[in-house]
């Protein structure tokens, strides 16, 4: 059940990204086309894998959608960001054209392609042919001149083992490629067995490479700012609203008491969170993860809750949430609005419910709220204000429900809170069920 609820939710999110995608995420740019013109105007960004499929063009804000695939137009890019540049790859044992991001264009030019895991990242020189650099490992004898040659950029004597009576060492074959591309600059060659295969490492190495090779002007006309779509921070407070109903009926000698009829008043309380947001730029750079810890104290003390059977109830609880939720900002501008739908997990570290009805033994009872909560779907809408580069304020509106469960902590009796609270449900092991309902408001930072 989990699985297919999570392949839905999955497909939901990508099919709600794309299209929202597809009719609100045009920005400023510019194509090439085959005649080397240039034409203005406006690009969908529909994340990293729509757009190496298509570019969906318009001259004006108005006009009419033009479509472009790869081979049809030389290259498309959004003013200030990202560089899309049409390239003829090999791709499971065929020839075809892709849209390739490009990393680093100027004397050697560096471009990625997200599908192809075993060869992600393409370079050519500016007159040269594009180069595919291959994700393998491979097992290299070493031989006689390799033992002669101690500038090798490879250090044998480090890497080497010894099978068959031969000495073999392993290389990544995508670092012998770039140490034959790099040949005329012995100090990147020195660099290279440390060079990962991803975007950062392979960027900056490619950088180096054109810093020192370089002899004249426009060595490097274009570097992609990984910084846009690189995971954030944050920190937010505001107030929360909070009510609690009991969610059952309830029959007395004079009526019957529904849900409705027992709640309390709205009560302020004040969380403190801290988040870390995660893009998904394969999907859409607009498409988060968010992760959040929030911490609360509600007290439920403005007068008695009262129930049937003239019981009256006070409460306050500690809680620690951790809610994870799926966010998507609206354009990509200096203020956009986002919503937001997710799962929290609620912890109740700490709780007091008196109740002066329930005696045991002449002293008042200990009562105490589950430690866990269920029923914790979320939904949000903000409104985001960019300030700088890397520090945005931000603002938005939750609703939330969770179900909790009030239990007795006498240590003459078996520890409720060690028990799940589906146990503790069926097996009415409690005093009193609530349902809990929450407004807040956030003002926070990202940096």
């Amino acid at each position: 059940m989990n699985f297919y609820f999570k392949t839905f939710l999955s497909a939901l999110v990508i099919f709600l990204s794309t299209a929202v995608n597809g009719q609100f995420n045009y920005k400023i740019g510019t194509i090439i086309t085959l005649d080397n013109d240039t034409l203005s105007g406006f690009i969908n960004d529909g994340g990293e894998i729509r757009n190496s499929v298509v570019c969906m063009f318009k001259p004006n804000r108005k006009a009419k959608v033009e479509k472009y695939l790869p081979g049809e137009i030389k290259a498309f890019r959004f003013t200030g960001e990202r560089y899309h540049q049409s390239n003829k790859i090999e791709f499971k044992d065929k020839s075809k054209y892709v849209f390739t991001e490009v990393l680093i264009k100027g004397d050697i030019s560096l471009y990625y392609y997200w599908k192809n895991k075993e060869m992600t990242y393409y370079i050519e020189r500016e007159q040269g042919s594009l180069i595919g650099l291959l994700n393998k490992e491979v097992n290299v004898p070493i031989t006689e001149s390799m033992i002669q040659n101690r500038n090798h950029a490879y250090n044998i004597y480090d890497l080497y083992q010894y099978q068959n009576n031969m000495l073999y060492f392993d290389i990544d074959i995508y670092k012998d490629t770039l140490f034959s591309f790099f040949s005329d600059a012995k100090n990147i060659q020195s660099q290279l067995l440390n060079v990962k295969y991803n975007k950062k490492a392979l960027l900056n190495i490619s950088k180096a490479y054109i810093g020192e090779s370089c002899k004249g002007k426009d060595c490097l006309v274009y570097e992609r700012d990984l910084k846009l779509s690189k995971p954030s921070f944050g920190v937010f407070s505001g107030v929360q609203f909070s009510n609690i109903s009991f969610w059952e009926t309830y029959s007395t000698a004079f009526e019957t008491v529904s849900e409705s009829d027992i709640k309390t008043d709205f009560v302020p309380s004040v969380p403190i969170g801290i988040f870390y947001n995660l893009p998904v730029p394969r999907i859409s750079e607009n498409l988060a993860f968010q992760l959040e810890l929030i911490s609360n104290r509600i007290v439920y003390n403005q007068g008695s809750i009262r129930l049937p059977g003239n019981e009256s109830i006070k409460l306050n609880l500690n809680t620690v949430s951790v809610p994870l939720l799926v966010k998507y900002k609206f354009f990509s501008r200096k203020v956009s609005p986002s919503l937001a739908f997710g799962r929290i997990l609620n912890f109740v570290y700490d709780s007091d419910v008196f109740n002066p009805n329930m005696l045991n033994e002449g002293e008042i009872a200990k009562l105490i709220v589950h430690k866990n909560q269920t029923g914790n779907w979320f939904y949000e809408a903000g409104l985001n204000y960019k300030i700088a580069r890397n520090l945005s304020v931000f603002s938005n509106f939750r609703f939330q429900s969770n179900y909790n469960l009030i239990v007795s902590s006498d240590p003459r009796e078996s520890d409720k809170n060690a028990v799940s609270f589906t146990n503790v449900l069926e097996n009415n092991m409690f005093v009193n069920r609530f349902k809990s309902n929450t407004f807040s408001v956030h003002v926070g930072l990202t940096f």
